[in-house]
């Protein structure tokens, strides 16, 4: 869900479907602290399951791809099918199927 504001996002949220949520708010609100200092660039890492249906929503939304899906082996040589994008801000996100260490 997102709220728009003068043509662009204001605040936008992520569910999950078992519960939870992230929220985001734009550095853009110059009424807020997210106005007041100067937020930086940041990468977030969101596991998927269908990462080419996540590229084709940022494709057919005219978003910035920096990579598109492919194979790849993160440092710890974990395998991940991965795909990274930037949004307006200029933060880069990178969706993905590694889904972390498996559990002891």
């Amino acid at each position: 869900m997102a709220s728009q504001q003068h043509g662009e996002i204001g605040h936008a949220e992520l569910r999950w479907p078992g519960g939870g949520a992230l929220v985001f708010g734009s550095t853009r609100h110059t009424d807020s602290v997210h106005g007041r200092m100067r937020a930086g660039t940041s990468a977030v890492y969101v596991v998927s399951d269908d990462v080419d249906a996540v590229h084709r929503r940022v494709v057919d939304a005219g978003g910035e791809v920096l990579e598109p899906p492919h194979e790849t082996r993160f440092g710890s040589g974990a395998a991940a099918y991965v795909c990274t994008v930037r949004d307006p801000e200029g933060n880069l996100w990178t969706f993905g199927t590694y889904r972390g260490p498996s559990p002891a």
